[in-house]
């Protein structure tokens, strides 16, 4: 469910709707996403678990869409974080100071593991929330969603790499 608020920048309407990534790549942790997205709003899952939600801008000119997270869930990151309780973590959306909290409390009684903490308090949740961009491509059906520059013009001749992802429309 999205709380809309008025957006200024630009977000191709295109990508309204939601899209699931076609995992053809081997990954331990992740067997597919699905992207949410409504007139400037996103929310992401993994494996059916909520992940993260926020705000997106397309420059559709240069087929650059521009990622700003917001929230992420809270229970998304129990299979991911051995050393910590996660049962501290309640199951709702947390903005970066809240989810913050949430990780010192849930680290409570896990000195052992102080270089880990140290690395997600001060990297990890910290690169959940800053913007990032990526190149897309977006026809009725596909969206492919890629970190560098590429000469695609149609889905029709070319190849996915490990780095692009290509999303089918539900």
């Amino acid at each position: 469910m999205f709380v809309v608020e008025a957006i200024e920048a630009q977000a191709d309407n295109n990508l309204n709707g939601t899209w699931v990534l076609r995992a053809d790549y081997d990954s331990p942790w992740v067997q597919y996403n699905i992207y949410t997205f409504y007139d400037g709003y996103f929310e992401c899952l993994r494996d059916d678990v909520f992940v993260s939600r926020g705000t997106y801008t397309t420059d559709e000119d240069n087929g650059i869409i521009t990622f700003s997270a917001t929230h992420t869930f809270g229970r998304t990151w129990d299979i991911l974080f051995e050393y910590l309780d996660a049962s501290k973590l309640e199951p709702i959306w947390y903005s970066f100071d809240d989810f913050i909290i949430a990780i010192n409390l849930a680290f409570l009684g896990f000195e052992d593991s102080n270089d880990f903490y140290d690395i997600v308090i001060t990297r990890v949740i910290p690169s959940w929330y800053e913007s990032y961009n990526l190149f897309y491509f977006v026809d009725s059906n596909e969206l492919i969603l890629f970190p560098g520059i590429n000469d695609y013009y149609s889905t029709d001749d070319f190849i996915v790499t490990e780095n692009e992802r290509l999303f089918i429309k539900r």
